[in-house]
């Protein structure tokens, strides 16, 4: 991990879980999209910065889908304070705040910021499990509407209204609304369900996030499956036929979505993972994978699941598994069709890299093993 300095804040740039980071092909530069001040630059392969038109405005920090850009949480040191206080949260920036404190009587615990838009899904939904009850947005400029801030609020608000059914997060432009509305937002009781006991420092934030709402979800009987339209969610669809387990989508996916387990004999996938880059799609080399985008309310989009299988291959010699069975078909056949049946041995092919070496060169050479 590699930390970047921007003005007078620190931000902390993860590449390890960066899906654009090292690439030599199209992938996720969703921050570079939503930079207002072109401070952002997709470059050869890392994201670059120019500290000088950085205006600390927090959309990279908002939109990164994997939570590889993030600031240093200014409210962290609240989560104690939080923690069923039952009270209604209010993130608000420093200094609209000063010129509402002297009107706000109720049961309110602010968490002050120097920019709110920095706040993403993870933040809303963190606090919404510490506290218990509403969590509101407020003291924004009317084009702040379109920020990925924003639309983050409004996200887990869509969420908590499907799976609560009631209105739990609130976003205001104008002082005068909240202060209108203030009274009936405290009033709200507290909601037992929304709160869920996990260590959130010892996650990302998207996995936090995922954790989150997944207890959620658990705890909510007879929810209707909901599926929302989100640019950074996605479930991955596999061709069964022709995928030959080659792990190539696992091996480039730093979230997890995608993974090789049993011995490399099975493909996996939790769909809450994707973050809908396309690099598995991209990679594939028998076009078996395609995307879905969306968010599902569906237990079984925070669980793991098998997308295909295949038995493995055992070394004639050594014993050891080596390959997957399609994968060494697929192998036998490109062979046999590049350079001829009559060319390939099959037995050099029923071996492990290691026995096959050794068997070449005892062939060629005429030299044997002692035993």
């Amino acid at each position: 991990m590699s930390e970047l300095r921007w003005a007078d804040k620190m931000l902390i740039y993860e590449n390890g879980v960066c899906q654009y980071f090292g690439r030599k092909y199209p992938a996720c530069a969703k921050c570079v999209e939503v930079c207002p001040n072109d401070a952002l630059k997709a470059g050869d392969e890392t994201i670059e910065i120019d500290t000088q038109k950085c205006t600390q405005c927090g959309d990279c920090v908002s939109i990164c889908p994997s939570g590889a850009i993030s600031q240093k949480a200014e409210f962290v040191d609240t989560a104690d304070i939080l923690k069923n206080s039952e009270a209604t949260v209010v993130f608000c920036e420093k200094k609209a705040w000063t010129e509402l404190s002297s009107e706000v009587t109720e049961n309110v615990k602010p968490v002050l910021l120097e920019h709110t838009g920095v706040l993403g899904e993870s933040d809303f939904v963190q606090v919404l499990s510490l506290a218990g009850g509403p969590v509101v947005l407020l003291g924004l400029e009317e084009d702040d509407k379109v920020r990925p801030f924003v639309k983050a609020a409004e996200f887990v608000g869509a969420i908590t209204r499907k799976v609560f059914g009631q209105e739990l997060v609130f976003v205001f432009t104008e002082k005068q609304k909240f202060l209108d509305r203030l009274k009936d937002i405290v009033s709200i009781a507290p909601c037992a369900g929304l709160r869920v006991d996990i260590d959130s420092q010892q996650f990302s934030k998207r996995e936090a996030f995922n954790a989150i709402v997944g207890q959620w979800i658990k705890k909510t009987a007879d929810l209707q499956e909901v599926v929302f339209d989100h640019p950074a969610y996605a479930t991955i669809k596999c061709d069964k036929e022709r995928c030959i387990l080659c792990g190539a989508c696992a091996n480039q996916c730093r979230l997890k979505a995608l993974s090789m387990t049993d011995g490399n004999r099975e493909l996996t996938l939790v769909p809450a993972r994707c973050m809908n880059c396309g690099v598995c799609v991209e990679l594939c080399p028998e076009k078996a994978l395609s995307c879905e985008g969306g968010f599902s309310l569906n237990e079984s989009f925070f669980n793991k699941s098998r997308l295909a299988r295949t038995e493995a291959v055992k070394c004639s010699s050594c014993g050891r598994e080596f390959t997957s069975a399609k994968r060494a078909a697929k192998v036998a056949s490109k062979l046999k069709q590049a350079r001829g049946e009559d060319l390939i041995r099959d037995e050099l092919l029923g071996l492990c890299p290691d026995c096959r070496t050794k068997k070449a060169f005892t062939d060629y050479s005429g030299w044997s093993e002692k035993k």
